[in-house]
């Protein structure tokens, strides 16, 4: 591209689409910009088209913007929009901020550090939610419809301030497990928005250009105050406070949050729902007479905001992970059968989406994806699994959410040119029988009732649910919720459907009471003609390897390492590379390091060197007294060759993860010239050593407010050993399990941890994996055993804020007791270790950043000393 400084990658076969995306770059890249500084270095952006996530990101790691190109079927989030724009106009919003890094004293930042020192420094001194609130406010200007004029993008902000009031700055970035604070994205919009208003469209390029010049401590409230006379603290108060005019608050102290959604109705009168929250992760329930039952937990759900079910079965499609390459997802239809409560599975090697099946389970339709970007919607006899029905959608139509209905038809909205439309199709007839322009109204979710056609419909800044005759074209309001009523699903007499509230979606049950109303359809006139030229496209070679993109001086999270290196990443991540020096405080020396990691072969591929100048010193007597202290400098050089291969194994509600590795090392010492050494260090000379591993995880999935996964297992062993005839000699293998299991309570839980290790008595001794007895300095032994119990509970869901400094969330305990068996191969008797204690940690906020925390402090009874010792912990420093 010419006239914007941008490169666009994108899979072969996908030209049409990149041309497309090229010309709205070009044409978006001066709007997005607007008020940051100008900028003319080149910036990669990738489409990745293998996958079936709707998102988009900008990364300085290997700096890059990647566009998910999946279109979603979420009206939140896409609105009337096309994708690919929308995407565009939000993303290219960050890569201008991200420049605004290069100018002023920032721009000595990224000459110091790098790309990486660019990323740390302006997200702590920018927050959160204006990275995101700006972008999304961008998009809102420069799209037909963005999300600030969607009702259902805005209402947790709504319904939070009208039930618990405003809260503090410190509780918005910092977020809460007592209520769902609106996330960044929504409450960022809204002050953006009002920034804007108030103080005109330079304000925030400014501000933000101005916060970077001026790295203090709390720098950017005090750069906002110094241009509006007001902190960022009260001037958020204050906007809040205008929306809480409009609805007054009727503030609660409920804690908690639990959504059901998408409810069928089935014949019987049970409903099944899709329930999630806080308290629960998310599963398939049933409702009868106002008891709920779960049926079974969800796997990696596409969420197409619908559901569908019959009396025999409830159906959703999940995705399916490639077990190598995470970028490269497909999907399976998931038939859960009501009776037997057994699953069944299509399509794994497809892209189908939003699948609905017929109330009588003779017919099944989804959403057909192809990688080329072309879609249709597909109608099959369940039965016989053969197509009865295929629409294809035209070029620049999205179709949403398609439902077979009762009378053998086939409703679902087009979109197209930022107009949505509500379609019928016969798909025995092979016609459409049905068509009404809604225009720029955001519909979504249709389903029939006779002549009905219901959906969520905008009416003003809430959303209702609505229906329409398609005989006669009345239409009618069906609803007046407070904050939104969505996923209608009628019968004879009455309608269900979900109620937004702060505490989350509720299942309501309402005679039918239409309200008739005139319908404006308000079109976005269509843009006509083709693109005028097509942008030069050449082949990219996947062995362009080399991106330096951060550099500078890191320390070691033990802090007794500095280490000044330079990191490269290619734009496709293929290789990772690392190569600089390095300070051991202790031994007082430098030493050299390269690290090369190929990833786009299926086993990665690992490659490392280290030379180092090391010292030591030590006793060289052979009976006590020890008086003959002596020190020595030598040399020490190590290549490691090796590979790894990670594997994504979910296919349902647990985590499953696998990787198996094995690597070879070479050593080479120069310029020892002790007599005598210790057992981790070697004499002058070549070694060899071969190491092998394998690692296997099944957890399931967390709720907000678990302390653990409630049950799952991860196993991992490892050999380590000199090959061959060698001056040193030592053989290590290990194996370790560890077992979570649900406590008495619903958020607690058990962890047992079992461990056993073999060395031979050799002259070496490799490091150990294995978990050891809390209190204790490692040992080593021929054999070892050892065991540990962990019960890690909630004590409370805290608000705690002390000024501008804390801001506590959570408070969690846990009670723990180890023990170990050592033995040696010529004593008769085992050497025993035994420890249990007790822990107190915090989740919390320091300085207002959104990056949480996690210390603690222990309370720790050793055996051997017979004593107790307090000693604090870091679990989590949020990077």
């Amino acid at each position: 591209m010419k006239s914007a400084p941008l490169d666009l990658y994108f899979p072969a076969g996908f030209d049409s689409v990149a041309q497309v995306t090229a010309h709205e770059l070009e044409a978006s890249w001066a709007k997005t910009g607007s008020g940051f500084p100008k900028n003319t270095r080149r910036f990669p952006i990738l489409l990745q088209n293998q996958g079936l996530v709707s998102n988009g990101f900008v990364s300085l790691f290997a700096p890059r913007a990647e566009f998910l190109t999946t279109p979603s079927q979420d009206a939140a989030l896409l609105g009337t929009n096309d994708w690919l724009p929308l995407l565009v106009s939000h993303e290219l919003r960050h890569v201008h901020q991200n420049n605004a890094a290069k100018q002023g004293l920032a721009r000595w930042v990224h000459g110091i550090f790098g790309a990486y020192g660019q990323a740390v420094y302006s997200n702590l001194l920018i927050p959160n939610w204006l990275w995101e609130g700006d972008a999304v406010e961008t998009e809102s200007i420069l799209n037909a419809m963005g999300r600030s004029q969607i009702p259902q993008f805005k209402l947790p902000l709504k319904a939070y301030l009208a039930t618990y009031g405003v809260p503090n700055y410190a509780k918005m970035m910092g977020k809460s497990y007592q209520h769902l604070v609106p996330n960044h994205y929504v409450f960022g919009q809204y002050l953006s928005q009002q920034m804007t208003k108030d103080f005109g469209e330079t304000f925030i390029p400014s501000l933000w250009q101005s916060a970077l010049n001026h790295p203090t401590l709390f720098g950017f409230s005090k750069q906002f105050k110094k241009r509006t006379g007001k902190s960022i603290d009260h001037y958020a108060t204050d906007a809040f406070e205008k929306l809480t005019a409009q609805d007054s608050a009727s503030v609660t102290k409920k804690q908690g949050y639990t959504q059901y959604l998408y409810p069928n109705v089935l014949a019987d009168g049970r409903i099944i729902a899709l329930k999630s929250g806080f308290s629960d992760i998310r599963q398939l329930v049933e409702i009868k007479q106002g008891k709920e039952r779960r049926l079974t937990y969800l796997g990696p759900m596409i969420d197409a905001s619908m559901l569908s079910a019959s009396n025999e079965f409830v159906v959703w499609s999940e995705l399916v992970y490639h077990s190598r390459w995470g970028q490269k997802q497909q999907s399976r239809l998931v038939f859960y059968s009501l009776k037997s409560g057994q699953k069944m599975f299509w399509g794994v090697h497809e892209k189908w989406i939003s699948p609905s099946i017929s109330p009588d389970s003779k017919y099944v339709s989804f959403i057909h994806l192809k990688e080329n970007g072309q879609s249709s919607i597909m109608v099959y006899d369940r039965a016989h699994r053969q197509v009865i029905s295929k629409i294809v959608a035209k070029s620049g139509e999205q179709f949403l959410q398609p439902r077979i209905n009762r009378d053998g038809t086939l409703v679902y909205i087009v979109k197209y040119a930022g107009n949505k439309s509500v379609c019928v199709w016969d798909f025995v007839q092979q016609k459409e029988i049905f068509r009404k322009d809604f225009g720029q109204h955001n519909i979504a979710h249709p389903t029939v009732d006779g002549n009905w056609i219901y959906m969520n419909y905008p009416a003003g800044e809430v959303d209702q649910i609505a229906r329409i005759n398609r005989l006669d074209d009345r239409f009618e309001i069906m609803t007046k919720d407070r904050f939104g009523a969505y996923f209608g699903y009628s019968t004879s007499d009455s309608l269900t459907y979900s109620a937004y509230t702060a505490a989350g979606h509720k299942i309501v049950i309402v005679p039918l009471k239409p309200t008739s109303v005139d319908l404006a359809i308000h079109s976005l006139e269509s843009k006509k003609g083709s693109l005028q030229h097509s942008l030069p496209v050449k082949l990219v070679s996947k062995w362009n390897l080399i991106n330096p993109f951060t550099w500078g001086p890191v320390l070691s999270s033990t802090g007794n390492q500095l280490e000044y290196s330079i990191q490269s990443r290619d734009v496709f991540n293929s290789l990772q590379a690392s190569a600089g020096i390095r300070y051991e405080m202790n031994e007082r020396r430098l030493n050299q390091f390269a690290r090369l990691s190929y990833q786009a072969w299926f086993p990665i591929i690992d490659v490392n060197y280290q030379s180092s100048n090391r010292q030591t010193q030590l006793y060289i007597d052979n009976k006590k007294p020890l008086d003959s202290l002596r020190v020595d400098q030598w040399k020490q050089q190590t290549w490691d060759v090796g590979f790894r291969i990670p594997f994504n194994l979910t296919h349902g509600a647990y985590q499953e993860f696998l990787q198996i590795g094995s690597n070879i090392g070479f050593l080479n010492v120069s310029g020892y010239d002790l007599t005598k050494r210790y057992y981790s260090e070697p004499f002058n000379g070549n070694y060899s050593f071969v190491k092998h591993q394998v690692y296997y995880s099944k957890l399931l999935s967390k709720s907000l407010w678990d302390v653990q996964a409630r049950k799952g297992f991860v196993f991992q062993a490892n050999w380590n050993g000199i090959p061959f005839k060698q001056k040193l000699q030592n053989e290590l293998w290990n194996i370790q399990a560890q077992i979570y299991l649900p406590g008495p309570l619903k958020h607690d839980g058990f962890l047992l941890r079992y461990a056993y290790q073999q060395e031979s008595a050799g002259n070496y001794r490799f490091g150990s994996s294995v978990y050891f007895p809390r209190g204790y300095l490692y040992t080593s032994f021929n054999q070892l055993s050892t065991l540990g119990i962990d019960y890690r509970f909630p004590i409370k869901n805290t608000d705690i804020r002390v000024g501008r400094l804390l801001y506590i969330s959570r408070i969690k305990g846990n009670v723990f007791g180890d023990l170990g068996m050592g033995k040696d191969n010529l004593d008769r008797k085992a050497q025993s270790f035994h420890a249990f204690g007790v822990d107190l940690l915090a989740q919390f906020h320091a300085l207002r950043f959104s990056q949480g925390f996690e210390l603690g402090v222990r309370a720790l009874y050793v055996a051997e000393s017979k004593s107790w010792a307090i000693v604090p912990l870091v679990i989590d420093i949020g990077f």
